[in-house]
């Protein structure tokens, strides 16, 4: 278990090391995210608390949201993919789907990255996205755990 939570740790870094390298310039900022009044902050979360779709704070411009179980998983399988013309004008390319990791099945981890401007391709199919070719216009995210250690 605790092996696990290690794992996640060192891909989470590794993740935002890459966002880093690939983004000098950009200071990624914490996306502000709630699930109902639970405020999205690096924790574990039940799978229950995250099943109806997020509220996201997204600031003016034009911008693509990705919900995305661990990216550095591949292939990935997307969440959600909403792309924001400004506060009124939204798309949802991929609707929100709640996450749904297997009951004893160790830590789960999700993300949330906020993208600057349009998407670079069009994604056809959840299963299989590659989230790399949008890493270089990340302002913000945010990430949770689900821990499914215990879970019926």
């Amino acid at each position: 278990m605790l092996i696990l939570i290690i794992l996640n740790i060192i891909i989470i870094f590794l993740v935002m090391l890459f966002y880093y390298l690939c983004c000098k310039n950009v200071k990624i900022k914490q996306l502000k995210a709630k699930y109902g009044n639970i405020e999205i902050n690096h924790q574990t979360l039940k799978k229950e608390q995250v099943q109806n779709p997020p509220t996201v704070v997204i600031p003016e411009g034009h911008y693509l949201l990705i919900y995305d179980r661990n990216p550095a998983i591949n292939p990935a399988r997307i969440h959600m993919l909403t792309d924001i013309k400004d506060k009124y004008n939204r798309k949802d390319i991929f609707p929100y789907i709640g996450p749904a990791p297997p009951a004893n099945s160790g830590v789960h981890n999700y993300i949330f990255l906020l993208c600057k401007g349009t998407p670079p391709y069009a994604p056809t199919e959840r299963n299989g996205f590659n989230p790399t070719p949008f890493y270089t216009n990340v302002v913000a995210m945010n990430y949770f755990f689900i821990d499914t250690t215990n879970m019926s």
